[in-house]
């Protein structure tokens, strides 16, 4: 007797399909004749685009959306860094060490957001009578952020140009006794 049924080998015929149904077996045939793809190959050709892909997200720079505000108040303290005048000729000299002593450079200059500001001594007192906190007072910024405006405690007015921010660093130009001057801080 003939069967229309595909040949499957006997152990697999008997365990799978103990009741010969041909039905079956052709179905069973027709699976495994399909070529073998490998599970490890599936998941690589559906993963490796996905990876790519969030890595490429992750990796696109984010819009910085922090304001020159933002930068002024992350930081706890501002420290002096650097000082310097503009010549004739447009360049800059580093005046540092001619305008400020060794004790100014631990000052502490904290602009808060609610419009304060104070400058602590820190902790080496260019005057060991000095009070800690040696000025304070109000600051403000332009409409167009590219001043700060600090007034005092005995009311005087210092504006400040702002020319370079970040996180990390602050430098600003003002007019001290009809000198351009450039301060960094840190």
């Amino acid at each position: 007797m003939t069967s229309d049924c595909p040949e499957i080998p006997l152990t697999v015929k008997y365990f799978i399909f103990p009741q010969n149904n041909c039905y079956l077996q052709t179905l069973f045939v027709s699976l495994h004749s399909l070529p073998k793809i490998s599970p490890m190959k599936t998941i690589r050709k559906f993963l490796l685009p996905v990876a790519l892909m969030l890595i490429f997200i992750a990796s696109c720079d984010k819009d910085d959306t922090k304001t020159t505000k933002d930068y002024l108040i992350s930081k706890s303290c501002w420290y002096l860094s650097k000082a310097e005048t503009q010549n004739p000729d447009q360049t800059w000299s580093d005046v540092t060490n001619l305008i400020y002593k060794p004790c100014d450079f631990d000052n502490c200059m904290n602009l808060k957001a609610d419009g304060t500001f104070t400058v602590d001594e820190g902790a080496t007192k260019c005057s060991p009578a000095a009070p800690q906190t040696n000025n304070q007072g109000n600051w403000s910024l332009s409409p167009d952020e590219k001043q700060v405006v600090l007034i005092d405690q005995n009311k005087v007015t210092t504006t400040y140009q702002i020319v370079n921010i970040s996180a990390a660093q602050l430098s600003v130009t003002t007019n001290i006794l009809g000198v351009q001057t450039r301060i960094t801080f840190k």
